[in-house]
């Protein structure tokens, strides 16, 4: 079976490839370059809400011709050279098209592919002032678990989300004191639960033109600096950081409408400009889902968001944080900002910070300094943050881009044992534990002829901190290769080997047969080879990756991942996506991460182990210009298993299918 696949994949994009000759090269980069950057970071994160963030800016594209630069620099792909280059050109002449961003100076057909959705010129002319989304989107599982069938989990499999916004033009409120009028709401039910409003956010913003100020009432994110005091919801992975050449570097408050229950704040934020100057200030006050002990201590913050059984209820809301921060900016000189931000964080009931000396805070306290200073060639960033208790927390790095078609990006980081911050997201190998963790990044992109792009980082870090779990100074190390080129004038192949090793601690019996603990070492490589065609209303991408896992010297495992994608475009408002992967891997330890299409604004990143088949079909229809319906079914087929998974969550039986669905109305 798997001897027939390679064949298929490797002879059907060849033979299509030489029978056309049409060639959509942003399309290519797009989907290439989204999918390292959205892979790897679901791949480290699974509460990611990347895909909401990016969702909200698609509805939402930022204006070329009137955004500032922080405004600019909301986009994740966007980084402050760019966004600097953008505000340059316009001052000598508007922007007409969203292809004129092709000629801003460090703008490649990457950025451009990736940037363009979230972006929109508008004209004054616009007759629409009011603009108004509604979306519905569900979820179910075709076989249930166990813990449905034996009442544990007390709601339906089913998975809802309904959220709409309403957008006002700032010319058509035809008010001298507020204009650009924006809100949003949203419900959501995850699986297991009893309520389809067990979760709901929402948000009002708008701008108070007598203080030049933005105002948001309801839910918003804060990211300021490069994450140290406060990082947002979302990281941009170790790949993403090379292909877009930024890092965090955002200061900027915007509304949120996210699934994700946990990072969000709940209250007002205000976000003043003066000249040079920008203030944010922030207040929060909302219930967060915690483990209480017979004490009223807090032993864990649950970040699951699932409220399926009756203990797992009682988490909710059974505790309450309230936090006042702020973030200053100023632009000192040409190019170089300055800028601080800080909050103060009390919870209701004392939280435990170490399990080991039973450190219990009620009480947090971060401030931070951070600085940027870029020219035509490099930009320098640099964060520093300081906890209540004087631990300190800092980074800082270069972007160096002689020619347009080569950057270079370096980074350090030092990340004290004891720093304690609840809302830190910043670079490194664990991102949102900004703790215990020193650290240095290599990385570079450049293409040779416009037809060939190699990418390469190189990360080392360390642990200096022992733990009961991990008794030793541990350390590890990730590499990247990568190399991207266009064969033909529609088909292009991306070569890719990653290897990452760390420390980790191993159960063993010694020579009297007892239990007992000690360090090795895990070293995983993986092997990537992926294929992809445009033709005029047809695409389809192949991928091989061969994955090996070493284990405490001993231990060896290997896994095999071979698919192929069909993505086909019937009329100009129908779209059928399919895609069949064959997997084989010793267990769960050479798991294989396999992204894969979704429905608009989702992303999937399945994780294959065992043997089996997964495929999925997607079908997308415009069915009027306004009103869109999407709809996914997918399953996954094991070979010789009884059962998946564990626990309440066990499905009797070889296979697990899905379906969804969705539905967009734009007004």
């Amino acid at each position: 079976m798997i001897r027939t696949f390679i064949y298929i994949i490797l002879t059907s994009s060849i033979v299509l490839a030489q029978e056309r000759d049409i060639y959509d090269s942003l399309d290519i980069y797009e989907g290439n370059n989204l999918e390292n950057i959205i892979e790897q970071n679901l791949e480290e994160d699974n509460n990611s809400t990347i895909d909401d963030e990016l969702r909200q800016f698609e509805e939402e594209p930022i204006d070329l011709n009137k955004a500032t630069i922080d405004e600019l620099r909301v986009i994740p792909f966007i980084n402050k050279k760019i966004a600097s280059n953008i505000i340059k050109r316009r001052k000598k002449t508007k922007f007409s098209s969203i292809d004129e961003l092709l000629f801003v100076e460090g703008v490649t057909p990457q950025h451009y592919a990736l940037l363009s959705k979230y972006v929109t010129i508008r004209s004054v002319h616009t007759k629409q002032k009011i603009k108004v989304s509604f979306l519905s989107r569900m979820k179910t599982e075709i076989e249930k678990r166990r813990g449905y069938i034996d009442g544990t989990y007390l709601g339906s499999p089913l998975k809802t989300v309904n959220k709409f916004r309403i957008s006002i033009c700032e010319d058509a409120s035809n008010s001298f004191f507020i204009s650009n009028i924006k809100v949003g709401g949203l419900i959501e039910k995850d699986p297991g639960e009893k309520d389809f409003t067990n979760h709901s956010t929402g948000y009002v913003s708008f701008k108070l033109l007598p203080l030049n100020s933005k105002i948001i009432i309801g839910d918003y994110q804060i990211e300021t600096g490069e994450g140290v005091v406060f990082g947002g919801a979302n990281k941009i992975s170790k790949a993403g950081v090379i292909i877009t050449n930024s890092l965090k570097n955002r200061n900027t408050v915007y509304p949120s409408l996210s699934a994700d229950e946990n990072n969000y704040f709940r209250g007002a934020a205000m976000s003043m400009q003066s000249g040079d100057i920008n203030l944010q200030m922030f207040y929060s006050n909302k219930y967060i889902n915690a483990t209480l002990d017979k004490k009223g201590l807090i032993t864990s913050i649950d970040k699951s968001g699932l409220f399926r059984t009756e203990s797992e209820i009682r988490k909710k809301g059974s505790s309450k944080e309230k936090m006042i921060g702020y973030n200053l900016q100023a632009n000192i000189i040409n190019n170089l900002r300055i800028g601080s931000s800080g909050y103060r964080t009390a919870f209701n009931n004392s939280c435990l910070v170490d399990k080991e000396l039973l450190s219990y805070y009620s009480v947090f306290q971060v401030n931070g300094i951070n600085i940027t200073y870029n020219n035509k060639e490099y930009e320098l960033f640099s964060e520093i943050a300081i906890d209540k208790n004087m631990a300190t927390a800092k980074n800082a790095g270069v972007i160096f881009s002689p020619q347009k078609y080569i950057s270079f990006i370096a980074i350090i980081r030092d990340y004290a044992e004891n720093f304690q911050s609840q809302y830190s997201n910043a670079f490194g190998e664990k991102w949102d534990r900004v703790q215990n963790e020193t650290g240095f990044f290599l990385g570079a992109r450049s293409s040779i002829d416009k037809r060939l792009w190699l990418t390469f980082y190189y990360d080392q870090y360390s642990y200096p901190k022992e733990s009961k779990i991990l008794p030793i100074i541990s350390n590890g190390n990730e590499l990247l290769i990568s190399s991207e080129y266009r064969l033909l004038k529609n088909y292009n192949i991306e070569l890719r080997y990653r290897s990452k090793k760390k420390t980790l601690c191993y159960e063993d019996l010694d020579i009297h047969g007892r239990k007992m603990m000690h360090a090795g070492q895990r070293v995983q490589r993986n092997y990537r080879l992926t294929g992809k065609l445009n033709l005029l209303d047809i695409q389809l991408q192949n991928r091989i990756e061969w994955i090996k896992v070493t284990q405490d010297l001993h231990k060896r495992e290997k896994g095999l991942l071979l698919s192929q994608t069909l993505k086909y475009s019937l009329t100009k408002s129908i779209k059928m996506i399919c895609r069949a992967t064959v997997f084989d891997t010793d267990s769960y330890e050479s798991r294989i991460y396999n992204y894969e299409d979704d429905l608009p604004g989702v992303f999937t990143n399945s994780t294959l182990y065992g043997k089996g088949l997964h495929w999925y079909l997607i079908l997308r229809i415009n069915l009027h210009s306004k009103f869109y319906f999407a709809s996914k079914y997918s399953q996954t087929i094991k070979d010789g298993v009884r059962f998946i998974g564990s626990g309440k969550d066990v499905i009797i039986g070889d296979r697990l299918s899905v379906l969804s669905a969705q539905i967009e109305v734009k007004l």
